[in-house]
């Protein structure tokens, strides 16, 4: 599976994130760009590069990272 073309270090502040080493941190960093990215072309490819990741891991483990993150939101 092919992931979609973007550069995190080009297209967006990583000073704020480490360069993830797992599928799980590079899914939780794909969803936090797709919410906070400053273009709607960032966000798009952002989302359809989490929704790749999410086929590497499990349900439970993607439900996980979810919780996590909207609890950080609320």
């Amino acid at each position: 599976m092919r992931l979609p073309n973007i550069n995190l270090e080009r297209d967006y502040q990583m000073e704020n994130y480490k360069m993830p080493t797992t599928d799980i941190e590079a899914f939780t960093l794909a969803l936090r760009i797709a919410v906070e990215a400053p273009s709607n072309e960032m966000s798009i490819k952002a989302t359809a590069m989490a929704e790749s990741l999410a086929t590497r891991l499990t349900t439970e483990q993607v439900n996980k990272v979810k919780a996590t993150l909207e609890a950080e939101a609320a």
